[in-house]
């Protein structure tokens, strides 16, 4: 056809993550308006099936980010009843690198 061709070298990419802790701050709000969903025991049943496929060391993860008191109360449970609030350092960020 043309005989044109093309070479792409794919170096990698990288950009900071900045938390926003408005942006949380402003969800978490709406969040605690909104209120809980209610689940039925079915749903209930299911989860506590889909969390025994995780390994122990990745459940041992699921309370991370929170105080030691929402971690407490939540920790033998299979769906959260309450709204916890995630310790600012663990609020996610978003990338530095998009642009508006």
């Amino acid at each position: 056809m043309t005989e044109t061709s093309v070479k792409i070298k794919f170096e990698g990419v990288a950009s900071n993550l900045i938390s926003n802790k408005t942006l949380y701050d402003i969800m978490y709000k709406q969040m605690l308006e909104i209120g809980m969903p209610t689940y039925t025991t079915e749903a209930k049943n299911m989860l506590k099936l889909f969390i025994k496929t995780f390994s122990p060391e990745v459940q041992a993860t699921a309370l991370a980010g929170l105080s030691k008191k929402d971690a407490t109360q939540l920790k033998d449970k299979v769906i959260a009843d309450s709204i916890p609030n995630i310790l600012p350092e663990f609020i996610m960020g978003g990338s530095t690198d998009v642009q508006m």
